[in-house]
């Protein structure tokens, strides 16, 4: 492990480029040869997101071949090699859907440029060692360091990366996404209250699942997910029903249908607000922002996660690949606490986290001692959902 705390930068190589390559790493620098068969290598990785469903082609990939044989030697030595194929492959005409992540993207590179380094060193060694054994261990490419590989396939393996939200200062319609003001209701539906305190509870947030990223990996994409809470200090209501716990009694965490979308849409006008009685809670120079989109962010690692097997070797991770902090769509969560997913009480799986709330966010509020929630959905059962926070 490099004393600089790079994940990437194991061991020093001859080459020019720079070598930390994100899921990737140096696998590029140890192709035998000095020519990499870029066309080959694209040939074979275009042929297996086809086979493989991860990529759906609107025409024949044959006629991207050459332009994204070029496109992969000129992302050989970018940071994430998974992100820049993603947005190429979205970009093309001849391209419908992307359905892979980034990880998943960069692991069908690293395996067939692991076949190619496999075929070109055979084909290297076998005429070094007919011509002259003394010359055979000149000819021979350096090979592969099996803990070095183990690594990059535990990179490769478990990286992912966030969405942070690009918003609008200020209030759209209810059926926008948004951080705080109106909120989408169904039709005739009162502004939801605290049942603690009988006050109307703020929004937070509402997504509408449709817009999500596409190189999101997300189990649902339709309908609309809101959370609403209770900001009362007198009550305290915060504490006094425990919000921090999944499913308090303080907090509203739900999902609108296709269908309850729909028709709430068809009954709102452009710019619906909470009836005059039940105002949005809080102090007015807190104000609303509408998302516009979602800008990908850098790869994340997890930390503590109970389903990923820790890195081989004691290998520490990069302080920068650590799950940040934040208001952020996917990645990794950052946990206050540890791991702290809510099981579905209907069919107890454990739930996905869609959306990290930061403290003093764009929603707002402060959890606790500057503590940090997430908004869960179950997998199977998308009307369950939750919210929970932990602080220091």
């Amino acid at each position: 492990m490099d004393p600089r705390g790079s994940v990437a930068r194991v061991r020093t190589y001859p080459t020019t480029r720079r070598e930390r390559f994100g899921a990737c790493g140096p696998l590029w620098v140890r192709l035998p040869g000095i020519d990499v068969p870029w066309t080959r290598l694209a040939g074979r990785v275009l042929e297996s997101y086809e086979r493989d469903g991860l990529v759906a082609f609107a025409s024949p990939w044959r006629g991207l071949l050459d332009e994204f044989a070029d496109h992969l030697a000129g992302a050989a030595d970018k940071d994430d090699l998974g992100g820049v194929i993603g947005e190429w492959l979205l970009d093309k005409d001849e391209v419908d859907e992307v359905f892979a992540d980034d990880r998943a993207l960069a692991r069908v590179v690293i395996e067939q440029a692991r076949r190619l380094a496999a075929e070109s060193s055979a084909e290297a060694t076998a005429p070094a060692a007919r011509d002259d054994e003394d010359d055979e261990d000149d000819d021979e490419p350096e090979p592969l360091d099996p803990e070095l590989l183990a690594r990059e396939a535990w990179i490769a393996r478990w990286v992912r990366r966030p969405f942070t939200p690009r918003t609008r200062e200020g209030d759209g319609a209810s059926t926008a996404s948004k951080f705080c003001g109106a909120a989408l209701l169904r039709p005739g539906e009162a502004w939801p209250v605290c049942p603690g305190c009988g006050q109307p509870m703020r929004l937070f947030v509402q997504l509408d699942l449709a817009t999500l990223p596409p190189a999101l990996p997300y189990p649902h994409r339709e309908g609309m997910v809101q959370l609403f809470y209770c900001t009362n200090t007198d009550p305290l209501c915060e504490v006094d029903h425990e919000a921090w716990q999944p499913f308090g009694k303080s907090s509203l965490a739900r999902w609108l249908s296709p269908a309850e979308q729909a028709h709430a849409a068809k009954s709102s006008s452009p710019l619906d607000h909470p009836p005059d009685d039940h105002p949005p809670e809080g102090p007015s120079d807190e104000p609303a922002a509408m998302i516009l989109g979602w800008a990908q962010g850098s790869p994340e690692l997890p930390e503590y996660e109970p389903d990923v097997p820790p890195p081989p070797d004691d290998m520490e991770i990069d302080e920068a690949l650590r799950p940040r902090a934040g208001d952020k769509l996917g990645g990794w969560p950052a946990w206050v606490q540890g791991p702290e997913y809510p099981r579905c009480p209907r069919c107890k799986a454990r739930m996905t986290v869609l959306l990290q709330l930061e403290s003093n966010g764009l929603c707002r509020h402060q959890f606790g001692d500057l503590g940090a929630g997430h908004l869960c959905q179950c997998p199977e059962h998308p009307d369950v959902v939750a919210f929970g926070w932990a602080c220091h």
